[in-house]
C-alpha cells in the first residue's frame, strides 16, 4: 500500500495492541519510499491533535483490530470467494486510502474535493436509518463488493451464496428487500472489538454479536436472537 512519494513528512505507526499505536514522525528530508497511509495519519489520528468526533485511523486501520480495511496491511479474512469481489478486487489484496477518497472526476488526481461527502469518489450515505431506498449498484461499498452477491434479491442462489451470510434473510435480504444499508451493521474502516467490520450500537443495527466457529448469532434493534451458518468455511 504504498505510493510513489518522497520528501513528504508523514507520521509511521507500530502497533503495540488493537486500537493502541505509537507513532514516529517523519520529516520531508527523509527519502524513504513513503505509505500513502503516513501521510493521511499526520490530520487523521491522534498523533496530533484531533477535531471533536474525528475518528482517529491509527486505531481503526491497527493490523492487530479483529478486523480492519486492509490498509496498513493485508486483512485477516482471507477465506472470501473471490466472486464476491468486484473491479478485480480480491481478499488478499492491499488497498490506499485514495481508492475511496479522491476526487469524484477521474480526471482529477488526488484527494483535492468531490462533491460527494467526506471526499468520497462515490456516494456513500453514512445513515443506518436510510430506509426509504435500496442501495444503488454504483455506490462505494460495490467498487469492490459484488452487489448482486450482497444487495440484489433478484440473484440466484449461487450468486448470493458467495457472501457467507446468504440463505433467505443473509446480506441480499438484509440490503435489497428489508432496505438496511452497509452502514447499518459494519464500520467503513476498521473494529477494534468485533469481526467482519461490525459494528454495534446504531439503530437500526446491531445490538450484540458473537462468532462461533461455523457462523455467529446476533441481537439487532429490528429482531432477537438470530443465529446462522456460514454459507463456505472461514
Amino acid at each position: 500500500a504504498s505510493r510513489n512519494l518522497f520528501g513528504v513528512p508523514r507520521v509511521a505507526v507500530t502497533n503495540i495492541v488493537p486500537g493502541v499505536a505509537a507513532y514516529q514522525f517523519k520529516s520531508a528530508t527523509d527519502l524513504n519510499a513513503v505509505k500513502e497511509y503516513e501521510v493521511c495519519f499526520t490530520c487523521h489520528s491522534t498523533w496530533t491533535t484531533q477535531p471533536a468526533g474525528q475518528s482517529n485511523l491509527a486505531a481503526d486501520f491497527n493490523t492487530l483490530n479483529p478486523s480492519f480495511h486492509p490498509i496498513e496491511g493485508q486483512g485477516k479474512n482471507l477465506n472470501i470467494n473471490a466472486l464476491a469481489f468486484a473491479n478485480g478486487w480480491n481478499a488478499g489484496k492491499m488497498m490506499t486510502c485514495t481508492d475511496c477518497h479522491t476526487s469524484d472526476d477521474p480526471t482529477v488526481r488526488g484527494p483535492h474535493g468531490s462533491t460527494y461527502q467526506y471526499i468520497l469518489k462515490k456516494q456513500a450515505i453514512a445513515n443506518s436509518a436510510r430506509r426509504s431506498v435500496v442501495m444503488a449498484s454504483t455506490e462505494l461499498c460495490f467498487d469492490c463488493h459484488q452487489f448482486d452477491t450482497y444487495a440484489n434479491t433478484a440473484s440466484s442462489t449461487t450468486v448470493r451464496n458467495y457472501s457467507r451470510f446468504s440463505g433467505s434473510q443473509g446480506h441480499a435480504y438484509h440490503v435489497g428487500s428489508r432496505r438496511y444499508p452497509c452502514y447499518a451493521c459494519h464500520e467503513t474502516h476498521g473494529s477494534t472489538t468485533l469481526p467482519n467490520l461490525l459494528v454495534t450500537g446504531r439503530s437500526p443495527g446491531l445490538t450484540t454479536y458473537t462468532r462461533t466457529a461455523t457462523g455467529g448469532t446476533c441481537v439487532a434493534t429490528c429482531h432477537g436472537s438470530e443465529s446462522y451458518s456460514v454459507t463456505y468455511p472461514r
